[in-house]
């Protein structure tokens, strides 16, 4: 039985995809967010992502999986992006696996970056110098 190039390709894109986030990221760093693309010769379609990072107000990278209303086609997806204070707006590169085909795409949505981090230490206590030695007495 012969696998058609496409499904293999379709798949191979999927497993690269899917690879790119960087393994030492903890759970707790990663961002997620919901949202609405336009894919430039295909149109609207509505997708997940995950980002490297939760941060607001940075760049970052991730990865996604829309769905093309267009041709009902689910698009696995990479892309660079900016993670505003429960937002996210991103260019993304993806493979259509309706129809085999590369495209590219802008998108905006929902994320869950805030300010607060959860990678950053603790603020350290405000340490007081000791206080002055008493005066010596002449003896």
């Amino acid at each position: 039985m012969k696998i058609p190039l496409r499904t293999t390709l379709s798949a191979a894109v999927l497993a690269t995809t899917l690879g790119v986030m960087p393994t030492t990221a903890s759970a707790s760093d990663l961002g997620y967010g919901v949202g609405i693309s336009y894919v430039f010769g295909q149109g609207l379609a509505v997708g997940i992502k995950a980002f490297a990072d939760d941060e607001a107000n940075e760049g970052t990278v991730g990865i996604g999986m829309d769905y093309v209303f267009s041709n009902s086609g689910l698009r696995p997806n990479v892309g660079i992006g900016y993670l505003g204070d429960g937002y996210y707006g991103d260019l993304n590169l993806g493979y259509n696996l309706g129809i085999g085909q590369f495209d590219l795409g802008v998108g905006a949505g929902w994320s869950d970056a805030d300010d607060k981090s959860n990678n950053r230490p603790a603020a350290s206590p405000d340490i007081q110098p000791p206080p002055p030695p008493p005066p010596q007495q002449p003896g």
